[in-house]
């Protein structure tokens, strides 16, 4: 269950969890914490080699309700950080691209996304974002929402996401810092990050996908299966409209 209370950990008051194997500890929040939080949107991550003293802060946590530091239950040295997401953004900025990494489950087509970069990127470019990132700016258009917490709880990754999309755009001369190169080399090192593995299999949605997006089984059953992705553009230009 999501408050499980595991053998093998050890619990804070503040809700840190930490587990001891050969004088190496590895330290996250509880369940309860997470639940707590909902929707994060930001990540301040120690770095690696920094002295630590029990009792003081290691990280801060952001979501859509509050801003939550992390304290060490132990004093140490940081040796290693479980950082997918920023290191896949460090990953961009070293390349100048923008790298983004979605639940596949709600993403229709390849032209869903395609679209949802377009407006993203006219957005920023016409001064219009309401976000503070280019990412974050793109998972608006692709959920087809205005909030961002509404979007990541929509498209964003969780522990039951099993497929994944990821979006690597290049060459986006309009901004600054994304005007570098797509290479292989530079998907191969994404999947190592992620360990994930290739599928090229191309994406297409269905009437579920549909649904997820607050399409109705009545508008559906209203228009030609043909039709389905239309809706779906739709729902990302509208962004436009409701911000």
């Amino acid at each position: 269950m999501g408050n499980e209370i595991k053998p093998d950990l050890k619990y804070t008051d503040t809700h840190e969890w930490i587990k001891i194997k050969n004088n190496t500890a590895r330290v996250g929040i509880t369940d309860h914490a997470q639940s707590e939080l909902t929707d994060i949107v930001f990540v301040e991550l120690p770095e690696v080699g920094k002295e630590i003293k029990k009792g003081e802060e290691i990280c801060i946590v952001e979501s859509v309700k509050s801003v939550t530091e992390i304290y060490a239950p132990v004093s140490g040295k940081i040796i290693a950080i479980d950082k997918t997401v920023s290191t896949l953004e460090q990953l961009g900025k070293e390349h100048r691209v923008l790298i983004q990494l979605v639940n596949a489950e709600v993403i229709f087509s390849s032209l869903h996304i395609h679209s949802a970069i377009e407006h993203a990127i006219r957005s920023f470019v016409q001064g219009l974002a309401i976000t503070s990132s280019l990412n974050l700016e793109l998972l608006l258009y692709i959920a087809g929402e205005r909030q961002i917490h509404r979007a990541l709880k929509k498209v964003g990754i969780t522990k039951q996401t099993t497929d994944f999309v990821i979006i690597i755009v290049d060459e986006i001369n309009t901004i600054e810092g994304y005007d570098g190169k797509f290479s292989t080399n530079l998907l191969d090192l994404t999947l190592k990050i992620t360990q994930l593995k290739k599928n090229n299999h191309m994406i297409q949605g269905n009437q579920n996908t549909l649904k997820k997006f607050g399409i109705t089984q009545k508008e559906i059953n209203a228009i030609d299966p043909q039709q389905y992705e239309g809706l779906i553009l739709e729902k990302v230009a509208m962004v436009d409209v409701i911000k």
